[in-house]
This record gives structure tokens, C-alpha cells and sequence, in this order.
């Protein structure tokens, strides 16, 4: 075999075509990170967003999606007056009725987007405590809240969801009045607003979740027990931790993918190289 000095000087013939090569090489190794960043970063903020403290009441048969997912509205009360080892604070149960619901927003500029809205009433800031205002303030009739991130997933400029700006939902034109922050979490790239306005305005008469934030985490057996006792309710519990951990197994295909790409290419640059050496 011939000595691989050879190759090297070999390369150091036309210095355009190894300035190509190297660039081309620099381009592999930067997808491969940025595939890696990809796969662990998306399965990081998804198991980051749900609390081992926090428990979804659902209805039966939706576990895998709370967008699809339909509880009676007078389950929340019954939540609060029925189930043991709920967190208060101030003599307030942490109990949070709400409303997921994915829609098409038109931002002021005329551009369009898919978000997710989230129906809340102030309670949900006692069972979401990594969420915190920034600026402005909580969202009253006609307005909503914006997570700081909500730009980016929107595809819009950072300064177009500003506070006092308008967004347009169900031709109805809502001012935002605040801007908040859940670090790590999903939840700060959603639309936040009252939840009789987001009811009126999707013309729905339930809920799609209770979320309940216990004492302790043993006291999930205390939900659990709640569910099956309340047959009338149609309900079922899931852990907020266990329920966003399985959403990050739904997306594993797709991480899958990014990593087969990933070693496709790498593979091809493999190749490659070995024929620019020879």
C-alpha cells in the first residue's frame, strides 16, 4: 500500500478543492450536532413540562391527547369538594379547569399560524407554578397573555406579539395584555386566555382537562381513587410528568429519523473521503 503522506500531499495539490473538502467535512459534523441537539433538547423541554406533583384528570379514552379530551364542567368543583390531598395555599384548593385547544391565529401583519390556545381562570397559576409574568398582566375579557416564546413557534418577528398588539382568533381581534415565562417547558410557546372567552368562541361547553397539583406525590392514589369511584364523571388520571414523558415517546420516530439522516450523511462523507484520499 502506498504511505499515507502520499495522500496527504496529495491533497495539498489544489488547495481550492481542500478548502471544498474541509468545508464539506465542518457541514457533516455540524449536523450530526445539531441533530443531537435536536433528539435531547425536544425530549428534555417535553419531560421538563409536567410536575411528578401535578395530576390531569382526562376523559376516559383521551389519555394521549388533551386537545381531544372532553370532562364535564362541573367536575372541577366536585374535584375540590371530594378529593383528598390537594395542595392549598391561602385556603385556595390547586385546582385548574382548562381548555387546549390548537387554532389558526391571524397576526397583525395579516400572517396566519397555528397555536395552541389554553382556556385558564387565575387558578392556573396555583398548579403551574413555573409559570411567571414577565410583563404586563393577567388576561381580562377580550384579551390574552402570550408566552415569550410563542414568536418563535408562530414564525412571526420577535416584536409582533408585543403587549398591546392584536391577534385575531375566531374574527374576534384579542389585545394582549401580558407576557410570561415558563423556562424549560412547552408551555411558555402557548396563547394563554380567559376561559369563558375561549369557550364562547370555539362554542364549547367543556373542559378538556382538570389539573390538580397534590401534596405529595403519593397522594396520586387519592385521584386515581376519585376517577374510578366518580363512574359518572367518565374520567381518568395520569401523572403531568407521565403524560408529557409519553407525548416524547410519540415523537420518537421522528427523532429516529433525524438520527438515521444524520448517520446517512455521515456514512456518505465517510465514503467520500476515502475517495478523496485515493
Amino acid at each position: 500500500m502506498l504511505p499515507f503522506s502520499y495522500a496527504v500531499r496529495n491533497l495539498l495539490r489544489d488547495p481550492w478543492k481542500l478548502f471544498q473538502k474541509v468545508c464539506g467535512s465542518a457541514l457533516v459534523v455540524f449536523l450530526i450536532f445539531a441533530a443531537a441537539t435536536f433528539n435531547l433538547g425536544m425530549e428534555r423541554v417535553l419531560r421538563a413540562s409536567g410536575s411528578p406533583k401535578n395530576v390531569i384528570l382526562l376523559g376516559a379514552g383521551s389519555e394521549e391527547s388533551v386537545e381531544r379530551s372532553e370532562v364535564m364542567i362541573q367536575a372541577e368543583e366536585q374535584v375540590k369538594a371530594a378529593m383528598r390531598g390537594i395542595e392549598t395555599r391561602l385556603d385556595t384548593p390547586a385546582v385548574s379547569g382548562e381548555i387546549h385547544y390548537m387554532g389558526n391565529v391571524l397576526l397583525g401583519d395579516g400572517q396566519e399560524a397555528q397555536a395552541l390556545l389554553r382556556g385558564v381562570t387565575p387558578s392556573a397559576f396555583e398548579v403551574h407554578r413555573e409559570v411567571r409574568l414577565l410583563e404586563g398582566r393577567y388576561p381580562r375579557t377580550g384579551e390574552v397573555m402570550v408566552g415569550h416564546l410563542a414568536w418563535h413557534t408562530l414564525g412571526a418577528p420577535k416584536g409582533a406579539l408585543g403587549i398591546g398588539r392584536v391577534v385575531t382568533f375566531e374574527n374576534q381581534n384579542l389585545t394582549i395584555s401580558g407576557i410570561f415565562e415558563a423556562p424549560g417547558t412547552v408551555i411558555e410557546s402557548e396563547i394563554w386566555m380567559d376561559r369563558n372567552d375561549l369557550m364562547t368562541l370555539v362554542q364549547r361547553d367543556s373542559l378538556s382537562c382538570v389539573v390538580i397539583r397534590l401534596e405529595n406525590e403519593e397522594n396520586f392514589a387519592e385521584a386515581d381513587l376519585f376517577t374510578k369511584q366518580r363512574l359518572d364523571l367518565e374520567l381518568v388520571a395520569i401523572r403531568e410528568s407521565d403524560y408529557y414523558g409519553k407525548l416524547a415517546g410519540f415523537y420518537g420516530p421522528i427523532r429516529g429519523m433525524t438520527w438515521l439522516t444524520a448517520g446517512m450523511v455521515a456514512v456518505g462523507a465517510i465514503f467520500g473521503g476515502l475517495n478523496m484520499l485515493y
